[in-house]
């Protein structure tokens, strides 16, 4: 490659990277009060971007490579759209006219039922018109490329619940914490702000706040707060140090990102939610693509109304969720195809997916055990299978360790102060130890008549935490899991025997241990129950529970296109009504 090429290539990075550079100082709090150690890390951050990264490529030939073949792509894909750029404009064309169009669906569904066309209609038909909108742009894709059609659906809808829901936390399970941590990590510990002070300590009732004229007036007190730059003294910060923070990097950069834009406070947190709503929506759309068949499912679980609820609001179980999906849809990709050689690329992004999805809740590293079970015809030789099975076994022993090591070094402690006065972890281990078969009668019996009862699916299916069920969706989206679980097949095998038992074992001992570690830190000693135990914790193990139950004999002949399309769809639908109706009554 030429010395121009190269040339053009690094100023090309240097142009980006500045760019990121200014952005990045400009949303960060410089804030020289409190010491400069955190100031240092931005310019050390910066000058990494415009000069040691640069420096990196010049001198490392390998990297140089890497950038150019990088940058030619971009450059090729950028010729691509400037051939087709009347086409490009053509669709622009059809994104703009959404606008009008669902301004007059809104009036027109308004005038018709006689109800107030307000700001949640507006939004709601919207949505609607716009997945119109991205399946006739993308109707070519439905049949070969659903995963891309299954991205557009999701950041649609994405967009739609973090504009129609004020942007507040008390919305969602833990959601207080979760936004905490986010702004810690935005400002590296910095000072947190009147507008911060706010949200956090002063989170809403949904029921009772989220008329119109409330929320103009909650924005505008947030906005002109933050323009003032009242910084607010003596709260706590959320722990850098703590295992789960890499799971708020979606919600700081987007932060970041948008004060560095100069955006409002408001549309800076909306920025926030944006970003992990763009990683959750491209994660599970990278699973899909991996997978022959079975991509339909992983659209229809990513879509439930309880997990997108959770992408929009604070909250690190999308995190969980997205990475230990992807690592099954690598993991069953190779079962789906027997006798392709496991590559050291494909056992890498299985195992760095599982350490992403486990840091922040590592109980979930048991789900790492059918990993064990991979074919051996996978593999060129007896030499990488026992590779395989040692890094495997290293990496789950190693998150383990994560929790049970504090645990044994420092004890089980007091519990959490939440589930009352009566919780004590120690003596509920003592009890545990001192009276196994009582204590597995009640794990047995509360697994068996409400945490793995499937008349209860719906409390991690429909369930929008604080602002209540959509009970009457439960139906019709159990309905659409059911035909997609049984049918997105192609008639040949996609699992084994021994994976099919590993998974079940798993999964069981999964729930078992989920519901042990809420009696030790959540139930008064002795108790003949669990409390604290959250069906939503469920929700990473709906996706392998599924697949490994599912017909792999079936043969699939309907239109592949109206098939991929009709379940999303339906999803999507049973989102906007049953959000939409419930913040129109409130509005």
């Amino acid at each position: 490659m030429t010395g121009s090429i190269q040339r053009r290539n690094l100023i090309a990075l240097l142009i980006v990277n500045a760019i990121l550079a200014v952005i990045f100082s400009r949303g960060e709090a410089w804030n020289f009060n409190d010491g400069v150690a955190r100031e240092v890390l931005f310019l050390a951050f910066d000058c990494f971007l415009v000069i040691l990264l640069p420096l990196f490529f010049v001198f490392n030939r390998k990297a140089m490579v890497l950038l150019n073949t990088a940058v030619d792509r971009i450059w090729e894909a950028l010729q691509k759209l400037w051939e087709q750029r009347q086409l490009i404009l053509k669709n622009a064309v059809v994104c703009v006219l959404g606008i009008p169009v669902s301004l007059a669906v809104s009036y027109g569904i308004s005038a018709a039922m006689q109800i107030e066309n307000n700001m949640i209609l507006q939004w709601s038909a919207a949505a609607v018109v716009y997945l119109a909108i991205a399946v006739y742009l993308l109707r070519n894709m439905l049949g070969k490329r659903p995963e891309l059609v299954f991205f557009a659906v999701t950041m649609i809808l994405g967009i739609y619940m973090i504009e129609v829901r004020p942007c507040e936390v008390g919305y969602s399970w833990d959601d207080q914490d979760h936004f905490e941590r986010s702004v810690s990590l935005a400002t590296l510990n910095g000072p947190y702000y009147e507008a911060d002070e706010a949200v956090y300590l002063n989170a809403w009732e949904p029921a009772g706040k989220a008329s119109e004229a409330e929320r103009i007036a909650r924005m505008e007190f947030l906005n002109t707060s933050y323009e003032n730059r009242i910084v607010k003294d003596g709260l706590n910060h959320g722990n850098l140090r703590h295992i789960s923070i890499e799971s708020y990097f979606p919600y700081a950069f987007g932060i970041v990102f948008g004060r560095g834009l100069g955006f409002s406070y408001v549309s800076s947190l909306r920025c926030g939610l944006f970003f992990n709503l763009l990683f959750y929506a491209a994660v599970m759309a990278w699973a899909m693509s991996k997978l022959r068949f079975g991509r339909i499912l992983i659209a229809v679980i990513a879509l439930f109304p309880t997990n997108m609820y959770m992408v929009t609001s604070f909250s690190y179980d999308p995190w969980i969720t997205a990475w230990i999906t992807l690592a099954f849809a690598y993991f069953f990709s190779y079962l789906q195809e027997p006798g392709k050689i496991l590559t050291g690329k494909d056992t890498t992004i299985i195992l760095c997916a599982f350490i992403l999805g486990c840091l922040p809740k590592a109980i979930y590293f048991v789900l790492m055990f059918p990993l064990l079970f991979m074919p051996r015809d996978h593999f060129a030789g007896e030499k990488q299978h026992r590779k395989y099975l040692t890094v495997v076994f290293v990496t789950a022993f190693c998150l383990a360790g994560t929790f049970l090591l504090p645990m044994l070094v420092k004890g089980a402690g007091s519990g959490d102060s939440r589930g009352g006065s009566e919780v004590d972890a120690t003596q509920q281990i003592k009890y545990i130890l001192s009276q196994p078969l009582d204590y597995a009668k009640t794990l047995l019996n509360f697994m068996a008549s409400e945490f793995l009862n499937i008349t209860h699916a719906d409390q991690y299916m429909v369930n929008y935490a604080y602002m209540g069920m959509a009970h009457e969706m439960f139906l019709p989206i159990s309905a659409v899991l059911l035909f997609v679980m049984f049918t997105n097949h192609n008639g040949k095998t996609g699992k084994t025997k021994p994976v099919i038992a590993a998974s079940m074992f798993a999964l069981f001992c999964m729930a078992a241990l989920i519901a042990t570690a809420m009696y030790i830190s959540y139930t008064p000693v002795g108790l003949n129950t669990v409390n604290g135990c959250q069906p939503r914790y469920l929700i990473p193990m709906v996706f392998p529970a599924l697949y490994i139950h599912s017909f792999d004999r079936f043969e699939n002949r309907m239109n592949s296109s109206f098939y991929n399309l009709l379940p999303m769809l339906i999803m999507a639908m049973t989102i906007i009504i049953s959000l939409g109706s419930r913040l129109y009554a409130m509005y």
